[in-house]
């Protein structure tokens, strides 16, 4: 079971501002030696402050395959209804995929490669619809045991139904990590 509140005491319209009640069911387990997984299928109850009720089915799904000691690839697959913080919009249906893998060279054990991609469909209560792709690549260094480097390339692409609302964004990112 999970409770949400969502307020937004900026905007001048709160008729965003919601109670959402979640209830969840599931299954975890490995399904063989090399794949793990995770099912949860729900149901959203969402009272909006001005609009009523909105209720919705939900389902979140993730897969890990070890396809061999140094490749793992993951899977995430889910549909769920949203808060949005736009003022013209109340809420937002997702329906997203995601696909991550990770590579483990021989050579460095330190050493880390990977790579993402994603689609996630966006559906408005205004109407609007987004279909949102992106991928990205990463290598990260293990430096010790708590401190950390990595770079990463991340491309977005947006397409919506509303023009403003299209766009593209590339990121490289530098980063040094410190765990404590």
């Amino acid at each position: 079971y999970e409770y949400e509140i969502d307020r937004y005491p900026e905007r001048e319209d709160t008729g965003s501002d919601s109670v959402t009640n979640t209830y969840w069911v599931g299954v975890k387990g490995r399904l063989s030696s090399k794949i793990d997984g995770v099912a949860k299928f729900g149901y959203q109850s969402k009272k909006m402050h001005v609009g009523g009720t909105i209720s919705s089915d939900t389902e979140k799904i993730q897969l890990d395959y070890q396809m061999s000691q140094r490749l793992f690839h993951m899977i995430q697959a889910s549909r769920n209804l949203e808060s949005t913080m736009y003022v013209d919009e109340t809420y937002v249906e997702t329906n997203e995929f995601k696909l991550y893998s990770n590579y483990l060279p021989p050579f460095n054990s330190r050493l880390k490669f990977g790579w993402h991609f994603g689609f996630t469909n966006y559906g408005y209560s205004s109407g609007r619809r987004d279909d949102l792709y992106e991928g990205g690549l990463l290598a990260s260094y293990a430096m010790r045991y708590n401190l950390g480097v990595s770079a990463e390339y991340t491309y977005k692409y947006n397409s919506s139904s509303e023009e403003t609302a299209t766009y593209r964004d590339q990121t490289v990112s530098l980063k040094v990590t410190r765990q404590f």
